[in-house]
């Protein structure tokens, strides 16, 4: 080995990567700060998931608990409550006796149409014939028995011996189904021949036809 070797500089070879700038931090570092920076965020604001979470559920629960609310209608369609009318307290309803679909005729009047005549016969205590007219008479507001029933011949001779030498006045009320004619019958001396027999008890009064006329 000279000299001039002994003395010579070592110089190293330059190597390929020389002249690439590397990078301070690796794309998974920022990931990991930025992830930080957010936590920071959602902790400094309390929002931690937690409370808030808590805080929804509870929310949540109210709303559901709560009754459901119905919303007011249209006026168009509101209804109002009906008005009490107050009634005076002297005021007395009096009805009749007897079911709506039975008849009450009224007191006879003048202008009805009246048949006068002796008795030509007696059929029970409260049926008979007038001389005058062909139709059977048939008292009004009164029932006497039947011929089938006890008390019936009763009824019959009471109704004879009254009517018996008199001149009846016979104010028709109306025609039942037999065709009788049903009247209000009075003697010649002014008596009500059914009150009569109601008084001696050959006879009861038909309240629900005579509207308690003879008293009930």
């Amino acid at each position: 080995m000279g000299r001039r070797e002994k003395y010579k500089v070592f110089r190293p070879r330059r190597r390929a990567f020389l002249g690439r700038r590397k990078a301070l931090l690796s794309p998974g570092t920022w990931a990991f700060g930025f992830l930080g920076i957010a936590f920071g965020a959602v902790v400094n604001s309390h929002w931690t998931p937690g409370a808030r979470g808590d805080e929804g559920a509870a929310e949540a629960v109210a709303v559901l608990a709560a009754p459901p609310t119905q919303a007011p209608l249209p006026s168009a369609v509101q209804t109002s409550e009906p008005a009490v009318v107050a009634l005076p307290v002297n005021l007395v309803v009096e009805t009749l006796p007897g079911t709506p679909d039975e008849k009450i005729d009224p007191p006879p009047t003048d202008d009805d149409e009246a048949h006068t005549g002796a008795v030509a016969k007696v059929i029970d205590g409260d049926t008979f014939y007038l001389d005058s007219v062909e139709s059977r008479f048939r008292l009004w507001g009164v029932d006497a028995p039947e011929k089938n029933e006890p008390g019936a011949a009763e009824a019959a001779e009471a109704l004879t011996n009254l009517v018996a030498g008199r001149t009846l006045a016979c104010v028709e009320m109306d025609r039942d189904r037999y065709a009788r004619i049903v009247a209000r019958c009075t003697l010649d001396d002014g008596r009500d021949i059914a009150r009569v027999l109601i008084d001696i008890g050959a006879a009861v009064e038909m309240t629900r036809y005579s509207g308690g006329f003879y008293g009930g």
